[in-house]
């Protein structure tokens, strides 16, 4: 495990079956709104450990990008489709900068829920809820809405924290709640090819990182049954896959 992993990661209590869920409502699953995240206790254990100290990850993560967190987010959130009106779930939401940035593109109108099975995280996060932001503990592998019920899903570097034998289940996961022609947006970091740079990466990150391989991921989506709809790199780093349910 990197330096950045040793610092922002903690083992949470061993998960059952999909994880342990939080234990405020989650109405909608029902057909409502989203509770806000800090109601639930408990939270799943991700595969290499649950996000922690929010605070700090938050600054460290407009660090890295050079103070242009929020811009490469936004576009990120565009490069996913989302439209006003559009329910919108960010899995693995982190302290909630993609979750904004989604927010931005459904508007008063649309519904974007945070999904992190870090209490922290989501804590941290849910200080910009608002009627149309909402954030919930919850692991990706079983998610709290009904089948068809969701426009976009998108996920920022969360991935590689998911245990690889759950991530088909995520992605599945993902498949069951989007509309016909819904879209799943997953961004993680592209790894460099260069042996010292990944080096690096290893060492600051740990191997999730160094060696992440989105070419898998992808592979994920195509059997859970997506249309891969395009694929690249943003802002030098953030390798990306778009897929389209069908």
């Amino acid at each position: 495990m990197g330096v950045f992993a040793k610092l922002f990661a903690h083992r949470g209590p061993q998960a059952h079956g999909h994880g342990s869920h939080g234990h405020g409502s989650h109405g909608h699953g029902a057909g409502g709104h989203e509770s806000s995240g800090h109601e639930s206790s408990g939270h799943a254990a991700h595969g290499h450990g649950v996000m922690s100290h929010a605070g700090s990850y938050d600054r460290l993560t407009r660090l890295v990008t050079l103070g242009r967190r929020d811009r490469i987010y936004a576009g990120l959130a565009a490069l996913s489709g989302a439209a006003p009106g559009d329910h919108a779930v960010d899995l693995g939401c982190g302290t909630g900068a993609l979750t904004r940035a989604l927010a931005a593109r459904v508007g008063p109108t649309g519904l974007v829920t945070g999904i992190d099975p870090s209490e922290e995280m989501v804590a941290f996060a849910s200080r910009s809820a608002t009627p149309s932001l909402q954030y919930a503990v919850h692991p990706a592998e079983a998610l709290p809405f009904d089948d068809s019920s969701v426009q976009v899903v998108a996920t920022a570097l969360a991935m590689h924290h998911i245990d690889p034998d759950q991530r088909p289940a995520a992605v599945a996961e993902a498949h069951r709640v989007l509309v016909p022609g819904g879209q799943l947006l997953v961004v993680d970091l592209q790894p460099p090819r260069n042996r010292v740079a990944r080096h690096v990466i290893d060492a600051l990150t740990g191997p999730e990182m160094a060696n992440n391989d989105l070419g898998a991921v992808r592979a994920l989506m195509v059997d859970a049954g997506f249309t891969i709809v395009d694929e690249g790199v943003r802002s030098v780093a953030f390798g990306y896959v778009l897929a389209r349910k069908v």
